[in-house]
């Protein structure tokens, strides 16, 4: 029996969901959870740590960027950039 393109586009995508819909439910009858919202954050070094054992802090939390170099500190310009100042 042969079948049409548009039976075997139907076939396919019912199977694909079939699959995904599977894996989709095996993951929350295990309790899976993907976390979207980051509230801290591993690094190779400790900020607070590096900030408090300096006579000016080098870095300064930042909403979107967890942490940006603080102004005009160690050749910093007043956008937290390494460098002289610029103009947009």
């Amino acid at each position: 029996m042969k079948l049409s393109r548009r039976k075997k586009a139907v076939f396919s995508l019912i199977a694909f969901g079939l699959v995904w819909g599977t894996a989709e439910c095996t993951l929350r009858l295990f309790g899976f959870e993907r976390n979207t919202t980051v509230e801290t954050m591993k690094f190779t070094f400790r900020f607070d740590e590096l900030n408090a054992n300096t006579a000016v802090p080098l870095l300064e939390r930042d909403d979107r960027l967890f942490w940006k170099p603080r102004a005009f500190v160690l050749g910093h310009n007043s956008r937290g950039l390494v460098g002289p100042e610029f103009s947009l």
